[in-house]
């Protein structure tokens, strides 16, 4: 597991990079699932993910599921880096089609 002392912030990158004990680097990022349209600060749901790739980041959080947004619509996933920066934005899959 990383610890705060091991997340590093790469000069080519936007993306903060822990590296694990057993020598793995995973990217650090922070998902919100809001109202449609909404921004962050709306959020009704906040979580940090570790993974490998943006494209697995991106993945995940479009099904990623809260027990407090299990049975709403219209609700939409941010994906974004430590800085606030919005790297992704989706329509949240996990609620009632």
């Amino acid at each position: 597991m990383a610890t705060q002392g091991d997340l590093q912030h790469p000069p080519s990158s936007t993306y903060y990079v822990a590296t694990e004990h057993c020598g793995l680097r995973t990217l650090l990022f922070i998902y919100y699932i809001v109202p449609a349209g909404c921004g962050a600060g709306d959020a009704l749901v906040r979580g940090n993910l570790l993974t490998a790739t943006v494209q697995t980041a991106k993945e995940y959080v479009q099904g990623v599921t809260a027990p407090n947004v299990k049975d709403r619509s219209g609700l939409e996933v941010i994906l974004q880096d430590p800085q606030g920066n919005e790297i992704f934005r989706c329509r949240h899959k996990a609620g009632p089609h």
